[in-house]
């Protein structure tokens, strides 16, 4: 069957509004932003080595749900990313 998919972050009124169209959420990770200017020691701990002449200043990353705590202690920005999707038919 097919379905209607929607990604979306953690605002709750929109989260809401998906839920009252009959949407159903059903599936998660998270978006960490890594950003040199927020913690100047963000974009390093988000990678696994530096590259000779490369210096990292932001990164967009994906991490699984279970690991939120942690990102959220090393990271300022993290959001939950939400998939809701809807039969259509």
């Amino acid at each position: 069957m097919p379905t209607l998919d929607a990604w979306t972050r953690d605002d709750q009124d929109t989260l809401r509004w998906y839920r009252a169209m009959g949407f159903t959420e059903s599936g998660h990770y998270l978006h960490v932003y890594a950003n040199y200017y927020t913690d100047a020691g963000e974009p390093d701990r988000a990678i696994g080595e530096r590259r000779t002449g490369l210096r990292p200043m932001m990164a967009f990353l994906h991490a699984n749900l279970r690991d939120e705590q942690v990102m959220r202690e090393q990271f300022a920005r993290v959001h939950v990313c939400r998939r809701f999707a809807m039969d259509v038919f």
